[in-house]
């Protein structure tokens, strides 16, 4: 066997290893997130979910025409986005903006995955960090989310300038998978019917999507958490699992 066929053999190797890693990192975290213990070590990741799943609402509302006022995050994970609720398309623009907290996180961490090994992820994550830096005076309300988001925007900026491709590919991929299961560090809100810290006057996500389209709220979660779960499988296979011609094809 030659030096060509040997690096052919050894590089989807090690992209099965490397997406093993991750895969099981994000079983890790999910399950850390379901124990007291858990979440004190996973803070700041529960944190930068909480951004996720609040700019989402807000963004799909100012999408839709309404009035994204303000982002509140606060230091025991809670969070809620202030907008106006007269957006496009009545009920249903609100059931889409219910519907995007826990599942528009999901869809921006998938095209995180997939754009790290295009020759654009250095750009993409330098919008991406640029933006997190922008959405805290613009958006953000609260002394500690302000500070928590400028400091993780800016350590992101330097790490993305700094970086070597390789590892803003792995880095990115990370923080693609950390958007996706962001929902399942709120796994009991979504399965619940009301919360203290919920948008929407009180009501979970879940519940206002019931009392709008209809079916239980349990269904609108189960049917959040099964697409998270395909959006996951579907990036990581794309990536790590699927050959790009069949020019690569192994002989």
């Amino acid at each position: 066997m030659n030096n060509l066929e040997t690096k052919n053999i050894a590089k989807p190797t090690k992209n099965r290893n490397e997406a093993l890693v991750f895969v099981l990192m994000s079983v890790g975290t999910v399950t850390l997130w379901q124990f007291d213990i858990g979440q004190l070590m996973m803070y700041p990741f529960t944190i930068l979910s909480t951004w996720f799943h609040e700019m989402a609402h807000g963004l799909t509302a100012f999408i839709l025409g309404g009035d994204f006022q303000k982002l509140e995050i606060e230091t025991n994970g809670s969070g809620a986005a202030y907008f106006t609720t007269d957006v496009l398309f009545g009920n249903l623009g609100l059931a889409t903006v219910a519907a995007a907290g826990p599942i528009g996180p999901g869809i921006f961490g998938s095209f995180l995955i997939l754009i790290s090994k295009s020759k654009y992820v250095r750009s993409v994550m330098l919008l991406f960090s640029l933006f997190m830096l922008i959405s805290v005076p613009i958006w953000i309300r609260t002394w500690f989310g302000a500070l928590f988001i400028a400091a993780f925007a800016i350590l992101l900026l330097v790490v993305t300038i700094k970086s070597n491709e390789d590892w803003l590919r792995r880095i990115s991929t990370f923080l693609g998978i950390q958007a996706i299961i962001s929902v399942y560090q709120s796994f009991g809100y979504l399965y619940s019917t009301s919360s203290d810290y919920a948008s929407f006057a009180g009501n979970t996500d879940t519940e206002v999507i019931q009392s709008i389209l209809f079916l239980p709220y349990w269904f609108w979660a189960t049917l959040i958490i099964i697409l998270n779960v395909f959006l996951f499988y579907f990036s990581i296979k794309k990536v790590y699992f699927e050959k790009k011609s069949k020019n690569n094809k192994l002989i």
